[in-house]
């Protein structure tokens, strides 16, 4: 008897180390890379219309200078490198500001995730002297703003009389402003 048991203890033990044996594991790779892009994206939604400087109801009232849309934004998408940063700027391209007048181009608060940046100071003046841009954001990192009709950040526009004597009767003037997002140096 015991001998038969231990002819079923080995064949079991055999058969049992068998069925490990047969029963194997596999595995597989796949292998590839994933690249963040450089990117530096930016777009102005909305549009901002006209000013017109026009007569008061009173005489001898100030001129009436009726506002032009504000539901104007930059909206911007940026991927960037550690410890650099962007701006945008502004310049007028076409046109020249008409003598006597001021325009001022202020952003928003931006919004949106990542490193929206942050207003610079108190936005850019141009003058029929001073055409060329200044920065209006600063400390702009990897971000995305949203394309949304109120997503980014938001552009007003003001233009004031700074030199009565100098306004001209019927001078109009085709302005471009251009907007520039750059690498910080």
């Amino acid at each position: 008897m015991k001998k038969i048991l231990g002819v079923l203890l080995a064949a079991a033990l055999t058969l049992g180390l068998a069925g490990v044996a047969v029963a194997g594991t596999d595995t597989a790779t796949d292998a590839f890379s994933i690249t963040v892009d450089e990117v530096a994206v930016l777009d102005v939604s909305g549009a901002l219309g006209s000013f017109t400087v026009s007569a008061p109801a009173t005489g001898g009232d100030a001129f009436v200078i009726t506002t032009a849309d504000t539901n104007t934004y930059l909206q911007y998408t940026s991927t960037v490198a550690s410890a650099v940063t962007r701006t945008i700027s502004a310049a007028i391209t076409t046109g020249d500001i008409p003598a006597g007048l001021s325009l001022n181009v202020i952003s928003g608060t931006p919004t949106g995730t990542g490193t929206v940046g942050s207003l610079s100071a108190d936005g850019q003046d141009f003058t029929p002297a001073v055409l060329t841009g200044g920065t209006i954001i600063t400390g702009i990192g990897s971000c995305t703003t949203g394309i949304g009709a109120s997503d980014g950040a938001n552009l007003t526009y003001t233009l004031t009389i700074t030199d009565t004597a100098s306004l001209l009767a019927l001078e109009s003037e085709n302005i471009t402003i251009t907007f520039t997002l750059t690498e910080d140096v």
